[in-house]
C-alpha cells in the first residue's frame, strides 16, 4: 500500500497513515468473512465454553489498545510507524517460519493481568502497523495459545479492521493533500481497487 501511494505521489506527511488507514479499510470484508468462518467452527467446538471465557477477557482490552493506538498515530513520527510495522512483521515471519506451530517460545501466561496486558499491546500494534487478525494469531501462538488463535485472530480481526478504519477516518478529517475520494486516512479508490486481489489471498 505504501508502494502504491507512493506511484500516486500523495504527500510525503501523511503517506504512512493513508497506508495503515486504507489497508485496515481493506481488510474489512475480509477480515468479516473470516469472523464469520471461524464463528461457525467456534460453535461447535468442543472447548468452546473455555474459548468463549478467553474472549470475553481478550476483547474488552484489546478495544482499548485499538483505541490507544489511534491516539498514538496523530503524533507519532512517519519512522516510528513504519518501525512498527517492520517490526510486528519480522514477529508474524519468525513465529510462521521458526516456530510455526509445532512450538511455543513463551510459556503460557496464567492471569487475566498478563492476558490483559498482551491484548492491550496487540490491540495498540496492529493499529499502529495496520494489520489486523494476522498479528493476534502469531502473538497468541507465541504465548501458547494455539486452541484459542483462530477464533480470537478472527474477532480481533474485525474490531481492529472496522474500528481502525472509522478511527483513520476521524483521525485524518480535514488534512490536506489528499486524493479525491479520501476520507480522513482512507482512500476508498486505491481500496477498491485492491479489493479483488484482497478476498482472492488464502
Amino acid at each position: 500500500m505504501y508502494a502504491l501511494f507512493l506511484f500516486f505521489g500523495v504527500d510525503d506527511s501523511i503517506i504512512m497513515l493513508m497506508a495503515i488507514g486504507t489497508s485496515l479499510a481493506l481488510s474489512v470484508p475480509s477480515s468479516g468473512i473470516n469472523f464469520l468462518k471461524e464463528y461457525r467452527a467456534w460453535s461447535v467446538d468442543e472447548e468452546k465454553d473455555r474459548i468463549s471465557d478467553f474472549l470475553k477477557g481478550w476483547v474488552p482490552p484489546l478495544a482499548l489498545g485499538i483505541f490507544g493506538g489511534l491516539i498514538a498515530a496523530r503524533y507519532l513520527p512517519d519512522v516510528a510507524l513504519i518501525t512498527i510495522f517492520i517490526l510486528a512483521a519480522l514477529f508474524i515471519a519468525v513465529q510462521v517460519f521458526v516456530f510455526r506451530d509445532s512450538y511455543s517460545p513463551v510459556e503460557r501466561f496464567s492471569g487475566r493481568i498478563s492476558e490483559t496486558v498482551i491484548a492491550l499491546v496487540t490491540g495498540a500494534v496492529s493499529t499502529l502497523a495496520g494489520l489486523s487478525g494476522v498479528f493476534t494469531r502469531a502473538v497468541l501462538k507465541v504465548f501458547a495459545y494455539p486452541g484459542e488463535s483462530p477464533y480470537a485472530a478472527a474477532a480481533s480481526g474485525i474490531l481492529i479492521s472496522v474500528i481502525g478504519a472509522i478511527g483513520y477516518v476521524a483521525i485524518g478529517y480535514g488534512v490536506s493533500g489528499k486524493r479525491p475520494f479520501t476520507f480522513g486516512y482512507v482512500d476508498l479508490l486505491a481500496a477498491v481497487m485492491m479489493l479483488p486481489g484482497s478476498l482472492a489471498a488464502p
